[in-house]
């Protein structure tokens, strides 16, 4: 991991409160955000930050990362199929600085 990498992984991890940006509705509500963290009990934390979605999991739940990608995609595909873009979303191993970022698509 390079110096740049680094440096962001330790912004979001130390102080997530910098850079969150709400992934917001019209009416306010974060509906992606909220689903994930009801669906994902595994997780540490999940946050919008910029146009992005991190997860943060612990190394455990970070070596079952199949498994995890398949249980994001079916509560998105589910609770949220009328989204309107694009998700990028990261996932982040907390005990090791180690992170893969996914794109779920907007439906057709």
């Amino acid at each position: 991991m390079n110096q740049r990498e680094n440096s962001s992984y330790a912004e979001v991890t130390e102080y997530p409160e910098r850079r969150i940006i709400p992934l917001k509705k019209k009416d306010g509500s974060t509906p992606v955000i909220d689903v994930l963290k009801k669906e994902l009990a595994s997780a540490v934390a999940v946050i919008a930050c910029e146009d992005r979605i991190v997860i943060l999991v612990r190394n455990a739940e970070y070596e079952r990362l199949g498994n995890l990608l398949h249980q994001l995609q079916q509560a998105i595909e589910q609770y949220c199929p009328d989204r309107q873009s694009h998700l990028s979303i990261v996932v982040r191993n907390e005990d090791k600085p180690q992170e893969n970022v996914f794109k779920i698509w907007k439906p057709a």
